[in-house]
Protein backbone atom coordinates (compact mmCIF):
# COMPACT_ATOMS: atom_id res chain seq x y z
CA UNK A 1 0.00 0.00 0.00
CA UNK A 2 1.20 3.72 -0.95
CA UNK A 3 0.03 7.06 -0.57
CA UNK A 4 0.68 10.06 -2.10
CA UNK A 5 -0.31 13.59 -0.50
CA UNK A 6 -0.58 17.21 -2.05
CA UNK A 7 -1.13 20.20 -0.46
CA UNK A 8 -5.42 19.45 -0.18
CA UNK A 9 -7.52 16.26 0.97
CA UNK A 10 -9.18 16.48 -2.58
CA UNK A 11 -5.49 16.15 -4.25
CA UNK A 12 -4.66 13.04 -2.01
CA UNK A 13 -4.50 9.37 -2.77
CA UNK A 14 -4.44 6.24 -1.18
CA UNK A 15 -3.62 2.97 -3.03
CA UNK A 16 -3.24 -0.54 -2.73
CA UNK A 17 -3.32 -4.00 -4.21
CA UNK A 18 -4.74 -7.16 -2.36
CA UNK A 19 -4.20 -6.90 1.24
CA UNK A 20 -3.21 -3.74 0.53
CA UNK A 21 -6.03 -2.86 -1.77
CA UNK A 22 -8.32 -3.59 1.55
CA UNK A 23 -6.49 -1.36 3.68
CA UNK A 24 -6.75 1.90 0.94
CA UNK A 25 -10.14 1.34 1.02
CA UNK A 26 -10.89 1.56 4.63
CA UNK A 27 -8.65 4.65 5.00
CA UNK A 28 -10.09 6.40 2.19
CA UNK A 29 -13.58 5.69 3.38
CA UNK A 30 -12.84 6.22 6.89
CA UNK A 31 -10.74 9.76 6.27
CA UNK A 32 -12.64 11.37 3.35
CA UNK A 33 -11.63 14.10 4.87
CA UNK A 34 -8.03 13.49 3.80
CA UNK A 35 -8.20 11.30 0.70
CA UNK A 36 -9.52 12.82 -2.06
CA UNK A 37 -9.25 8.98 -4.21
CA UNK A 38 -8.62 5.52 -3.50
CA UNK A 39 -7.10 2.93 -6.33
CA UNK A 40 -7.91 -0.32 -4.90
CA UNK A 41 -7.00 -3.64 -6.98
CA UNK A 42 -8.05 -7.21 -6.16
CA UNK A 43 -8.85 -5.66 -2.83
CA UNK A 44 -8.77 -8.20 0.23
CA UNK A 45 -12.23 -9.86 1.25
CA UNK A 46 -12.07 -9.11 5.17
CA UNK A 47 -13.06 -5.57 4.89
CA UNK A 48 -16.96 -4.56 4.22
CA UNK A 49 -18.01 -1.09 3.72
CA UNK A 50 -20.48 0.50 6.15
CA UNK A 51 -24.34 0.28 5.59
CA UNK A 52 -24.14 3.91 5.31
CA UNK A 53 -21.26 5.40 3.53
CA UNK A 54 -19.59 9.22 4.33
CA UNK A 55 -20.41 12.31 2.48
CA UNK A 56 -18.45 13.10 0.51
CA UNK A 57 -17.09 9.85 -0.48
CA UNK A 58 -13.71 10.13 -2.29
CA UNK A 59 -13.59 9.06 -5.94
CA UNK A 60 -13.04 5.42 -5.87
CA UNK A 61 -11.22 3.42 -8.85
CA UNK A 62 -11.61 -0.52 -8.13
CA UNK A 63 -10.13 -3.24 -10.48
CA UNK A 64 -10.70 -6.95 -9.92
CA UNK A 65 -11.63 -10.26 -12.00
CA UNK A 66 -15.16 -10.85 -12.24
CA UNK A 67 -15.17 -13.76 -10.28
CA UNK A 68 -13.46 -12.24 -6.90
CA UNK A 69 -15.69 -12.65 -3.85
CA UNK A 70 -15.39 -8.91 -2.44
CA UNK A 71 -16.95 -7.76 -5.96
CA UNK A 72 -19.66 -10.11 -5.77
CA UNK A 73 -20.35 -8.94 -2.03
CA UNK A 74 -20.27 -5.41 -1.92
CA UNK A 75 -19.94 -3.69 -5.69
CA UNK A 76 -24.04 -3.10 -5.23
CA UNK A 77 -22.87 -1.07 -2.20
CA UNK A 78 -20.58 1.52 -4.01
CA UNK A 79 -23.07 1.66 -7.39
CA UNK A 80 -26.01 2.94 -5.08
CA UNK A 81 -24.14 5.20 -3.37
CA UNK A 82 -22.37 6.58 -6.45
CA UNK A 83 -25.91 6.91 -8.35
CA UNK A 84 -27.28 8.57 -5.95
CA UNK A 85 -29.52 5.81 -4.93
CA UNK A 86 -29.52 4.14 -8.61
CA UNK A 87 -31.20 7.92 -9.71
CA UNK A 88 -28.42 9.73 -11.26
CA UNK A 89 -24.83 10.10 -12.06
CA UNK A 90 -25.31 13.84 -11.56
CA UNK A 91 -21.89 15.55 -10.58
CA UNK A 92 -19.66 12.08 -11.26
CA UNK A 93 -17.04 11.70 -13.07
CA UNK A 94 -17.69 8.74 -15.30
CA UNK A 95 -20.27 6.11 -16.21
CA UNK A 96 -20.49 2.75 -14.82
CA UNK A 97 -22.30 -0.89 -15.87
CA UNK A 98 -25.97 -0.50 -16.11
CA UNK A 99 -29.01 -2.07 -17.18
CA UNK A 100 -30.43 0.01 -20.77
CA UNK A 101 -33.26 0.96 -18.86
CA UNK A 102 -31.60 2.41 -15.83
CA UNK A 103 -31.79 6.55 -16.13
CA UNK A 104 -28.34 6.56 -15.32
CA UNK A 105 -27.08 4.42 -18.16
CA UNK A 106 -24.24 5.15 -20.34
CA UNK A 107 -22.33 1.82 -20.74
CA UNK A 108 -23.29 -1.57 -19.93
CA UNK A 109 -20.65 -5.06 -20.02
CA UNK A 110 -22.31 -8.16 -21.93
CA UNK A 111 -19.74 -11.08 -21.35
CA UNK A 112 -21.85 -13.86 -23.79
CA UNK A 113 -22.84 -11.80 -27.20
CA UNK A 114 -24.62 -14.78 -28.49
CA UNK A 115 -27.27 -15.28 -25.28
CA UNK A 116 -27.02 -11.67 -24.76
CA UNK A 117 -27.56 -10.30 -28.20
CA UNK A 118 -30.91 -8.49 -27.89
CA UNK A 119 -29.63 -6.97 -24.30
CA UNK A 120 -26.86 -5.81 -26.29
CA UNK A 121 -29.36 -4.72 -29.41
CA UNK A 122 -31.46 -2.93 -26.88
CA UNK A 123 -28.49 -0.99 -25.14
CA UNK A 124 -27.14 0.17 -28.95
CA UNK A 125 -30.61 1.28 -29.89
CA UNK A 126 -30.38 3.68 -26.84
CA UNK A 127 -26.85 4.99 -27.80
CA UNK A 128 -25.24 3.39 -25.14
CA UNK A 129 -21.64 1.92 -24.92
CA UNK A 130 -21.41 -1.86 -24.49
CA UNK A 131 -18.51 -4.10 -23.99
CA UNK A 132 -18.59 -7.35 -24.67
CA UNK A 133 -16.30 -10.39 -24.69
CA UNK A 134 -14.65 -12.87 -27.85
CA UNK A 135 -13.48 -15.37 -24.68
CA UNK A 136 -13.06 -16.08 -21.12
CA UNK A 137 -10.72 -17.81 -18.89
CA UNK A 138 -8.99 -19.70 -21.73
CA UNK A 139 -11.68 -21.81 -23.25
CA UNK A 140 -12.23 -20.74 -26.42
CA UNK A 141 -8.85 -20.19 -27.54
CA UNK A 142 -7.60 -23.42 -25.93
CA UNK A 143 -10.58 -25.23 -27.57
CA UNK A 144 -9.53 -23.41 -31.17
CA UNK A 145 -13.50 -21.85 -30.59
CA UNK A 146 -14.24 -18.78 -32.68
CA UNK A 147 -17.96 -19.18 -32.10
CA UNK A 148 -17.84 -16.51 -29.60
CA UNK A 149 -15.30 -14.18 -31.13
CA UNK A 150 -17.51 -14.53 -34.08
CA UNK A 151 -20.73 -13.50 -32.31
CA UNK A 152 -18.97 -10.51 -30.68
CA UNK A 153 -17.91 -8.47 -33.87
CA UNK A 154 -21.77 -9.52 -35.26
CA UNK A 155 -23.03 -7.70 -31.94
CA UNK A 156 -22.29 -3.98 -33.02
CA UNK A 157 -20.66 -3.76 -29.44
CA UNK A 158 -18.19 -1.40 -29.92
CA UNK A 159 -15.35 -2.71 -27.31
CA UNK A 160 -14.73 -5.88 -27.44
CA UNK A 161 -11.99 -7.57 -25.19
CA UNK A 162 -10.27 -10.45 -25.36
CA UNK A 163 -6.49 -12.06 -23.62
CA UNK A 164 -5.52 -12.94 -27.34
CA UNK A 165 -4.84 -9.73 -29.40
CA UNK A 166 -1.60 -11.16 -30.63
CA UNK A 167 -1.06 -14.86 -31.85
CA UNK A 168 0.46 -17.20 -28.93
CA UNK A 169 2.80 -20.02 -29.66
CA UNK A 170 0.81 -23.43 -29.46
CA UNK A 171 -2.81 -21.71 -28.94
CA UNK A 172 -4.66 -21.74 -32.42
CA UNK A 173 -7.10 -18.78 -31.79
CA UNK A 174 -6.31 -14.83 -32.48
CA UNK A 175 -8.52 -11.83 -32.25
CA UNK A 176 -7.99 -9.45 -35.24
CA UNK A 177 -10.04 -6.47 -36.38
CA UNK A 178 -11.83 -7.53 -39.57
CA UNK A 179 -9.92 -6.77 -42.39
CA UNK A 180 -6.81 -5.30 -40.44
CA UNK A 181 -8.61 -2.00 -39.69
CA UNK A 182 -7.76 -0.11 -36.59
CA UNK A 183 -11.92 -0.54 -35.86
CA UNK A 184 -14.46 -1.81 -38.13
CA UNK A 185 -17.55 -0.38 -38.81
CA UNK A 186 -21.04 -1.80 -36.38
CA UNK A 187 -22.94 -4.01 -38.19
CA UNK A 188 -25.39 -2.54 -36.35
CA UNK A 189 -24.84 1.88 -36.74
CA UNK A 190 -26.45 3.67 -34.02
CA UNK A 191 -29.29 6.22 -35.22
CA UNK A 192 -27.57 9.54 -35.66
CA UNK A 193 -28.79 12.27 -33.09
CA UNK A 194 -31.29 14.89 -33.62
CA UNK A 195 -28.89 17.84 -33.11
CA UNK A 196 -26.32 16.56 -36.22
CA UNK A 197 -27.52 17.77 -39.57
CA UNK A 198 -27.48 15.91 -42.45
CA UNK A 199 -25.43 18.44 -44.29
CA UNK A 200 -23.07 19.52 -41.81
CA UNK A 201 -19.67 18.04 -40.63
CA UNK A 202 -21.04 15.34 -37.90
CA UNK A 203 -18.70 14.59 -34.45
CA UNK A 204 -15.98 12.06 -34.82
Amino acid sequence: MGSRSLKSGWRSAVFGYSAGGELALALGIRHPDIYGAVLAGSPGGGYRPPAVLPSPLPRVYLFAGTREPFFLDNATVFREYYTHGNKDLDGRLMFINAEPDSPWAGVILANNPGPEAARIAEALKANLIVRTRADGDNVEPFAGDTTHREEAFASGAQLVSTDYPVPVKGVNYVVEIPGGTPSPNSPRPSPRPPSWSSSGTSPG
